[in-house]
């Protein structure tokens, strides 16, 4: 779900459509608590890495319950027209805030300089999973020789799994890989592809478990590919030098938004099903409670902190990328990394 094909350079046009249509609904905004009502807010925006769900609870919580408000936010929450807005738009200016994904963003930093910093690790563990259908016997790397898989247009997937693959010794020249956009799921039900990857656990394999198919499951990590955080959230490097105490502000109150999707599950789903999109994105209550479930022990592994940034983490992906030549650039994760008091 996630591609670096669309440049900066025509980022204006794509804003104005979000701005106006946003995927044809925008979400209220953190003005509408009762604490906004007797204090002008600082207009803020963040751009989601797809359509609202599960992993957005906090955000939602945190609107909800005034939390942005406390720390004179206003938060507006816009929808990605494009895969990659997560990054393009805060890096322009056009959103604040962003989430997006830990291979891509160091990629982008050191080969674009693109003036963005993560500000704390969303997810710390991975998420992205290669599935098939059952019926296709694909378990292993060795498997895919001879299939065609499906990606969301990022060439880093394709990179992951050729390594994956030279790793398993497989051959990824025997594979044909196939930009299927975001239509994941119909390519993969519709047999247009053997196996998709781009899909993350906690959204298209219980959508798929809920229409009764049979899936087999694969994960990059277990066949030699290092550990890595699955999404962060990041700031452009203008945000925080002019914004900077409203930036802490947002942290403060997105801890407190996940707190409560920790501590009280029900209530952050019914408060995600008031922002649904319902035309475009319909939920699956069944699919959102398994999500949550597999997120939340990812959001926040035993022993850390909701987004804690491990220097470890990324100093390792930016070496892997480098011994891949996906990156040819010297970056350390200092360039990358936003570090202040609220994120230990």
């Amino acid at each position: 779900m996630k591609t670096l094909k669309t440049t900066l350079v025509s980022l204006f046009l794509v804003v104005l459509s979000i701005s106006l249509v946003s995927c044809g609904k925008t979400t209220k905004s953190s003005n509408n608590s009762a604490n906004s009502k007797e204090k002008e807010l600082n207009k803020m925006s963040i751009v989601l890495d797809w359509y609202p769900n599960a992993i957005h609870c906090f955000l939602y919580n945190a609107i909800d319950k005034g939390y942005f408000a406390d720390e004179n936010i206003d938060l507006k929450i816009v929808f990605p027209a494009n895969v990659n807005d997560g990054i393009s738009m805060p890096a322009s200016g056009n959103t604040d805030f962003g989430i997006y994904y830990m291979k891509d963003i160091i990629q982008t930093k050191a080969e674009q300089k693109v003036p963005i910093k993560s500000i704390g690790s969303l997810v710390q563990r991975p998420l992205n999973v290669i599935l098939s259908l059952e019926e296709s016997h694909i378990k292993t790397p060795k498997d895919l020789e001879g299939k065609k898989i499906g990606y969301a247009g990022n060439p880093m997937s394709v990179e992951t799994i050729k390594e994956m693959m030279r790793k398993s010794q497989a051959d990824p020249e025997k594979v044909e890989f196939i930009d299927v956009g975001f239509d994941l799921l119909n390519a993969l039900t519709t047999k247009q592809v053997d196996a998709t990857t781009d899909n993350v656990e906690n959204h298209e394999l219980p959508m798929l478990e809920e229409k009764g198919l049979k899936i087999n499951t694969m994960y990059t990590t277990d066949f030699g590919i290092p550990n890595y955080y699955e999404m962060s959230i990041v700031c452009g490097e203008k945000t925080l030098t002019e914004k900077k105490a409203l930036v802490d502000g947002f942290l403060r109150a997105i801890k407190k938004g996940f707190e409560d999707m920790k501590n009280d599950k029900k209530g952050s789903l019914d408060n995600l099903f008031k922002y649904e999109v319902k035309d475009q994105f319909p939920l699956s209550r069944k699919v959102e409670e398994h999500s949550l479930d597999i997120l939340l022990p990812k959001m926040q592994p035993e022993g850390k902190q909701f987004l804690q940034q491990d220097t470890e983490v990324w100093e390792e992906n930016i070496k892997w990328l480098k011994q891949l030549n996906l990156i040819k650039t010297d970056i350390s994760a200092e360039d990358l990394l936003y570090a202040n008091k609220e994120i230990k």
